[in-house]
């Protein structure tokens, strides 16, 4: 009983670590995503020049809605998306709020689109040790969030 007493709070500690640490790797994995929804929303807004008003080629946009997926139901400022045959998406309103897309031209033919995100950590404390180990690239935390930035790169062939 004394073994159980000593080892379940070290268990605990590990257990909620790797969940908090696979969340954060399909953050990372989402956020991959997010960039190229927006680096392809300008590419098409580039494209279609013409003023085509029934595209919604807005990168910030494409990328908040990749990011909501993340956003783990949390509320924000601004009213939740609503998406004609699936219903309220949970979690756009923070997902709107707490998403930057910044596209920067390199060349004439060549642009990035760097997106970034405040990803709230679901066990902050536990999640500290496991962060410095890992490959992920996140820039600074702020209290129980970090900020998850990841950059797409694409080329115009017009």
């Amino acid at each position: 009983m004394v073994e159980y007493a000593l080892m379940i709070p070290f268990l605990l500690f590990l257990t909620f670590g790797i969940l908090q640490m696979a969340m954060v790797f399909v953050a990372d994995a989402v956020m991959e995503y997010a960039a190229y929804s927006a680096a392809r929303a300008e590419l098409v807004r580039d494209i279609n020049h013409h003023g085509d008003d029934n595209l919604n080629t807005d990168p910030q946009t494409a990328a908040s809605l990749v990011c909501s997926l993340i956003s783990f139901g949390q509320s924000g400022g601004g009213a939740p998306v609503h998406l004609s045959g699936w219903g309220t998406l949970p979690g756009s309103a923070y997902a709107f709020d707490n998403t930057q897309v910044n596209i920067v031209d390199v060349d004439d033919f060549t642009f990035d689109a760097v997106v970034t995100f405040n990803y709230e950590l679901l066990f902050p404390e536990l999640s500290l040790p496991f962060l410095s180990i890992t490959p992920i690239d996140y820039s600074e935390r702020n209290g129980n969030q970090i900020l998850l930035e990841k950059t797409c790169t694409m080329t115009r062939n017009f």
